[in-house]
């Protein structure tokens, strides 16, 4: 599950550039929040600053006072909902925010917005790269 923290740098951590079938890809992201049904994509730049076999890093940033910037390295999102969406990350060759114009989904999921003071979850990362987990336990 992906967390996102409302006004912050956010790392998502997934696994797409493995299953990627496009030479440079884009990576579109699209969530929906699970109540509301708002919609929200982005594109975000693969975090390069080490070459990682089984993972891949991302950025993005929720503010809700800065300009919203969908297409960036580390885009800026406004995410007027807290709790869960669904995630789904696409792989297209043009700057589109379509996933209907997009080639492959490449990975799909639960993502959940927090409140910026709310820690009510330990993070828990396995030491161990080769079979690395990521658990969020409430």
């Amino acid at each position: 599950m992906l967390v996102i923290t409302k006004n912050d740098y956010n790392r998502l951590v997934v696994t797409v550039s493995q299953n990627k079938t496009l030479p440079s890809p884009y990576y579109l992201f699209s969530l929906e929040h699970i109540q509301s049904k708002e919609k929200y994509r982005f594109i975000a730049t693969l975090d390069a600053s080490n070459t990682r076999t089984r993972y891949d890093e991302f950025w993005v940033k929720d503010s809700e006072t800065e300009p919203e910037e969908l297409i960036a390295p580390i885009p800026t999102i406004d995410f007027k909902y807290k709790g869960q969406y669904w995630y789904s990350i696409y792989e297209t060759s043009t700057l589109n925010l379509d996933p209907m114009f997009s080639t492959t989904k490449l990975e799909e999921g639960r993502c959940i917005v927090v409140d910026e003071v709310e820690t009510n979850y330990v993070s828990y990362t396995s030491d161990n790269e080769d079979n690395s987990q990521f658990i969020y336990i409430p």
